[in-house]
C-alpha cells in the first residue's frame, strides 16, 4: 500500500499549496507528514505544525538512536531538520496517506525505511510560470535568480527519483489529478 506520498518539484511548483489543498479537501484521507527540527518555534506555529520542535541535544539523541533516519543541517541557521521514524509510524496508524515535500535524498531515505510504501510524484510547471510565482511571493532578485538558475538541473534530477509526473498549470485540476493518482495507488 502506497501510504506515503512525496510531492516534489522545483521551487515555485506549488508543492506546499497542493499538499495543503489535498489535506483541506480530503481531511479523512490525507495528513501532512511533519518533519522534526531543532529550530525554535515561531509565532503562529505549534507542536506538529509545521514541525515537531525539539532541542539540538534531543535531535542529536534521536539521530544516535536511529529514530531520525534522514536529516540535514540547514546552511542558513545551522539548525537540524529531518524525518522521525516514530512520528511517521504513529501517523501510519491513522490509515491516512501521509503527504510530504522533500528532496531526492528524502525520497531515497523514505524508500529505504518504508519499502513499497512510497509514491513520489514530480510536479512539473513551466519555467516561465515558476518565475511568475516566485516573483509574486516577493523577496530579493538574487534569490529569485538563483532559484530559476537551479530549475533545469533540479527538474531533470528529481524526475529520476519520482514515479510519475503531473503538470501543475491549474491548481484545482492538479489537486483533482493528484487525488485520482494517490487514491488509485492504494
Amino acid at each position: 500500500m502506497k501510504n506515503i506520498v512525496v510531492i516534489e518539484g522545483p521551487s515555485g511548483a506549488g508543492k506546499d499549496t497542493l499538499i495543503r489543498e489535498l489535506v483541506n479537501k480530503y481531511p479523512h484521507l490525507y495528513i501532512k507528514m511533519p518533519s522534526i527540527t531543532s529550530r525554535a518555534m515561531r509565532e503562529g506555529e505549534s507542536q506538529g505544525s509545521p514541525y515537531f520542535f525539539v532541542t539540538r541535544e534531543q535531535f542529536k539523541q534521536k539521530i544516535d538512536s536511529n529514530e531520525v533516519f534522514e536529516f540535514t543541517v540547514m546552511n542558513r541557521d545551522s539548525e537540524y531538520r529531518g524525518m522521525s521514524k516514530a512520528i511517521i509510524d504513529d501517523l501510519l496508524k491513522t490509515d491516512k496517506v501521509q503527504l510530504k515535500d522533500c528532496d531526492w535524498v528524502g525520497i531515497e531515505a523514505l524508500r529505504r525505511e518504508y519499502p513499497n510504501r512510497v509514491l513520489a510524484i514530480h510536479i512539473n510547471v513551466p519555467k516561465e510560470e515558476v518565475a511568475k510565482r516566485i516573483a509574486e511571493r516577493g523577496g530579493d532578485v538574487e534569490d529569485m535568480a538563483k532559484r530559476l538558475a537551479d530549475y533545469d538541473e533540479y527538474n531533470t534530477k528529481i524526475k529520476k527519483y519520482c514515479d510519475i509526473t503531473v503538470n501543475n498549470t491549474s491548481m484545482d485540476e492538479c489537486v483533482i489529478k493528484l487525488h485520482e493518482i494517490i487514491s488509485g495507488s492504494n
